[in-house]
């Protein structure tokens, strides 16, 4: 009896771990990523993905779909899958980059739409330095290319790219302030570079086009604009209010408010609230597209101090909530000084960065700082 018990044990022994060795752990993905929930329905999962950078890299076409794979394996009982994948964490206001749309439908293979054309229109966005040279984004000092040269010496210059246009390679280029000022698309030929070329999100001279490219190729001697500022002021009427108070609270002034006349066919607006200056916003094609600030009470010391906050403050609006050193650097190449503030002979100076175009007028009785589109 006891014979039969321990051979009873021994069988359910072994069929208990041969069970255990049928178990298959999920595989480790590479990279870590938060999916968040969107709407799903009896049929329909939807879902984001923020993507984040991991060990220096950013997850590259297949990482994200081994992702998405895990997400449908751990959300079984649906026809239809679709996830967008993002970068997010770009810019003052965080806005976020959308890349690819994954999407399956029904028993049909994964389908990939790109996305990242998209983000080039939205001007909120600035690439942080962090992202240079990393699957696509490159800063544009770092490309300096030569026709013929292979894509691996390519890619060791400036990185590979997950974006692509056919077979043509293609990096999202950021300037100096680190706003996308287009895409660098690559023309290969068996594996090397035949040609290139500068795509721009907004209207430049085909001057400038060529300025870009030929410094893409080695040319340094004549920079181009965009490498600069790429758009002018560029303050939509609709987004005028929260811009504003955003520009505000940078300077740390966080209680001042405007609100927008009841115009339809509004040329100005006019913004008084601090005392002693005035601020006119100058409105074309519901944008704004100049800027003055003038002083209206005597000259003081302290009313120099104003002065050059409130000139930071409409600098920081023009320049979409950059806040830097940038507007001393422009009041000095514009040459105002305290001691050209003081003095009572007419002074008028111009100063170009950019697509924007800066003035300073002095007089005996006021100053005025002006921005402006060129």
């Amino acid at each position: 009896m006891k014979k039969i018990l321990f051979s009873l044990f021994m069988c359910l022994t072994l069929i208990g771990c041969g069970e255990k060795e049928d178990i298959k752990q999920p595989q480790k993905l590479s990279f870590n990523y938060e999916n968040f929930l969107i709407h799903k329905t009896s049929v329909k999962y939807q879902s984001d993905v923020i993507l984040k950078i991991q060990d220096g890299k950013i997850p590259n076409i297949q990482n994200m779909k081994e992702i998405f794979e895990r997400i449908i394996q751990e959300n079984q009982g649906f026809e239809n899958y679709f996830t967008t994948f993002y970068f997010n964490g770009f810019g003052t206001q965080k806005e976020d980059v959308k890349l690819f749309q994954f999407s399956k439908l029904g028993k049909n293979e994964v389908e990939i739409s790109p996305l990242w054309k998209q983000s080039q229109y939205n001007k909120d966005i600035l690439v942080p330095k962090e992202y240079n040279k990393l699957n696509g984004f490159i800063k544009y000092p770092d490309i300096d290319l030569k026709l013929g040269e292979s894509l691996s010496e390519i890619e060791t210059k400036i990185g590979k790219t997950i974006f692509e246009e056919g077979k043509n390679k293609v990096y999202m280029v950021f300037n100096d302030r680190y706003q996308t000022i287009g895409y660098l698309v690559l023309i290969l030929e068996k594996e090397k570079l035949s040609d290139l070329f500068f795509i721009a999100p907004y209207q430049i001279s085909d001057e400038e086009h060529k300025k870009v490219e030929s410094y893409f190729l080695g040319d340094r001697t004549n920079k181009s604009k965009v490498f600069y500022d790429i758009g002018g002021i560029n303050i939509k009427l609709h987004d005028f209010t929260r811009k504003f108070m955003l520009a505000k609270q940078m300077i740390g002034d966080p209680k001042n408010n405007v609100s927008l006349p009841e115009d339809k066919d509004l040329r100005e607006i006019l913004y008084d609230g601090d005392k002693g200056f005035l601020i006119k916003f100058y409105v074309k094609n519901d944008e704004i597209n100049k800027i003055e600030l003038i002083q209206l009470g005597e000259k003081t010391d302290e009313t120099y101090r104003k002065f050059i906050e409130e000139s930071m403050f409409i600098y920081i609006l023009s320049k979409n909530n950059i806040p830097d050193r940038g507007i001393y650097n422009t009041l000095e190449k514009l040459g105002f000084s305290y001691e050209q503030y003081e003095k009572n002979e007419n002074y008028s100076s111009e100063y170009e960065e950019g697509n924007i175009k800066y003035k300073i007028i002095i007089t005996s009785e006021t100053c005025i700082f002006e921005i402006k589109n060129i």
